[in-house]
């Protein structure tokens, strides 16, 4: 089953243009390794890791969010429900 579905992947692949830019990629000869360079006017691996810092410190405040909600809810409905209770034994 795998298979007729690769074939058919495969073959829809095919159908598909070629590239226009392969041969304007083809013809550039990098002479100088562009990345070191780059990286230091943009420096990649701090961006990164403050860009994981930055997704860790959102899905700890979701988190707490989530917990808060699910605490609250949890104590408002303890709350009424002991509020219940006293009404109806008067």
């Amino acid at each position: 089953m795998f298979k007729i579905i690769e074939v058919i992947v495969i073959e829809i692949f095919n159908l598909l243009p070629d590239s226009p830019f392969r041969t304007m990629i083809d013809g550039v000869v990098y002479e100088v390794d562009f990345l070191p360079t780059l990286n230091w006017f943009l420096p990649f691996d701090i961006c990164s890791q403050l860009t994981l810092a930055w997704l860790e410190c959102i899905l700890a405040y979701y988190l707490f969010a989530m917990v808060k909600k699910i605490v609250m809810d949890y104590l408002i409905g303890q709350i009424f429900s002991k509020i219940s209770i006293l009404k109806t034994m008067k």
